[in-house]
């Protein structure tokens, strides 16, 4: 399964801490019910409070629709074909295709020739595609660290990894693959 880029959403950052130091290694017996059932409520208040606050986070191109930030992002990585492209956000090509189609208009994204194959499209960010990826981290970043402004480094980095962990079960679970494969109808 392709991911995120390491730099991006779902990587590990330098100094984060290692499963060992997560518990990963010396984890012995299952998760006990009462703690799924913890983590599920946690879960579920912090995907509630994202979305209840996502309209009051400074928007770095009001343009933009959260749903085409999974193609910028990974557009950043590296130019890709439309079928690459959607395999890698996870969405089908057509639900894919129409937000292509919605940032090339809006000069985010460009399609040029793929050099290895003439017939083919390769999609890149344009320069105002890259000056909008800088904003939206710049943006994020300082969001962020406002709400972390008590957190020690440590603790951060211990959020980080933990999430990213996290992330990865999710996304490598069967439910997760199921849901998400390019065949599904949009």
């Amino acid at each position: 399964m392709e991911r995120m880029p390491a730099s991006e959403d779902h990587g590990a950052a330098a100094g984060a801490s290692t499963p060992a130091q997560l518990g990963e290694s010396d984890r012995t017996e299952p998760v006990r019910a009462e703690t799924a059932d913890q983590l599920s409520i946690a879960v579920a208040r912090l995907s509630k409070a994202m979305w209840v606050t996502r309209p009051r986070i400074p928007r770095a191109a009001p343009d933009l629709e959260p749903s085409h930030l999974p193609i910028i992002y990974r557009l950043a990585a590296e130019p890709l074909r439309l079928s690459d492209l959607a395999a890698g956000i996870h969405s089908a090509p057509s639900t894919a295709s129409r937000q292509v189609a919605t940032l090339v208009d809006s000069g985010y994204v460009a399609r040029t020739p793929d050099p290895q194959d003439g017939r083919a499209q390769l999609l890149e960010l344009t320069e105002r595609g890259q000056e909008v990826l800088e904003q939206i981290r710049r943006t994020r970043r300082e969001w962020i660290r406002e709400l972390l402004a008590d957190w020690s480094e440590d603790d951060a980095q211990n959020l980080h990894a933990t999430l990213v962990r996290f992330t990865g079960a999710v996304m490598d679970s069967e439910f997760f693959q199921h849901h998400t494969s390019s065949e599904r109808p949009t």
